[in-house]
């Protein structure tokens, strides 16, 4: 299931695209007069997904969507949808009736039963805010067309979750930012996302560490404030981020070009001689080839290559590739083996 393929939004090499990987919408809906899932018997669960596969068999749009029962696929691939983004960890932890659609090239998923009735998502390449707008909103015109969502002309969309009332739309930027992590930068422009209402996640989203160089940027505030508006406020972040991480590159290699050119080939050449590759250090070592790559000092190597490292050098990835369960250094070494034939690259006896 999906290991062996790139996902569509990884494959973009639009401008800035080396910056800002990907932009992803979500929003949150519920049917009206249903129970919240968390409150929800099971009667009312099975009726929330008969009425969305009622909704894709009723819509051109969906028939592109595959739909899985969660509780009818494998441990190993519901944590490969995990690593793809296409459903939250949290989930998987769930033990009610739930299911997920997924589009085939894997730019849209909508999870059935989560925190609320439906969770639609799109992920577009590079910064495409309005394209993901657009997008999200024909998917959700197609659940809407067949009942109604819980709303309240006071208060918006509601949803299980209080953060989530009013729009229910959260916009994610998944960010690489190598120079400000090597110029000690991030903090203030982190400090900067606060008052604006953003939060900042790890590569793995909600709950993962700031370590690394790749980062989640997103709304915290969905409440009082129009789609538009989210929407304006994040292409202004999006702006700053790419305008200071471009500054922090310019200093950098102003200033230490030795050091950084020795930091990018020194990561190359750890890769063609590497046996055993922990995750946290390859993902170090892939973005100091994504630096390389985008100020061009790596020229053989594509960015959608390199980004799509970035979701099949996981765990759950790797197993499913060789179709048995490893322990971590197994993992590791089979990481090493797999970066070398992706790139293309000879082994250094």
């Amino acid at each position: 299931m999906f290991a062996d393929k790139i996902p569509k939004w990884l494959e973009s090499e639009a401008k800035n695209a080396d910056i800002i990987i990907s932009t992803r919408i979500r929003l949150a809906r519920n049917f009206d007069s249903i129970p919240f899932p968390n409150w929800a018997p099971h009667k009312s669960l099975r009726k929330v997904i008969r009425l969305a596969l009622k909704a894709r068999s009723d819509s051109t749009m969906l028939k592109e969507f595959d739909y899985f029962n969660i509780n009818s696929i494998s441990n190993i691939n519901r944590k490969i949808l995990v690593e793809r983004h296409l459903v939250s960890p949290a989930f998987l932890n769930l033990d009610h009736g739930r299911g997920v659609f997924i589009e085939k090239n894997e730019e849209s998923s909508v999870m059935l039963n989560e925190e609320d009735h439906l969770r639609i998502q799109t992920i577009c390449g590079g910064l495409a805010l309005t394209t993901a707008l657009i997008r999200i909103r024909k998917l959700e015109e197609e659940f809407n067309s067949i009942i109604r969502f819980s709303y309240s002309k006071k208060y918006g969309y509601l949803t299980s979750c209080p953060t989530n009332v009013g729009t229910g739309m959260r916009i994610s930027l998944f960010c690489h930012l190598p120079a400000l992590t090597l110029t000690e930068r991030l903090g203030g422009l982190f400090n900067d996302m606060l008052p604006a209402g953003m939060a900042v996640r790890g590569f793995f989203g909600e709950g993962s560490d700031l370590s690394g160089t790749i980062f989640q940027i997103s709304n915290q505030i969905t409440l009082g404030f129009t789609e538009n508006e989210i929407l304006d406020r994040l292409r202004f972040i999006a702006r700053k981020v790419v305008y200071r991480e471009k500054q922090a590159r310019e200093q950098l290699f102003k200033n230490q070009r030795i050091l950084i050119e020795d930091k990018i080939f020194r990561a190359l050449g750890i890769i063609q001689g590497a046996r055993h590759l922990p995750m946290f250090e390859f993902y170090s070592l892939l973005s100091a080839l994504k630096l390389g790559k985008a100020v061009g000092l790596i020229q053989k190597i594509s960015t959608p290559m390199l980004n799509k490292l970035i979701v099949t050098c996981q765990p759950m990835h790797i197993q499913r590739l060789h179709s048995k369960k490893m322990s971590r250094q197994d993992i590791d070494i089979y990481r090493a083996r797999l970066v070398r034939k992706e790139l293309n690259l000879k082994r250094i006896n």
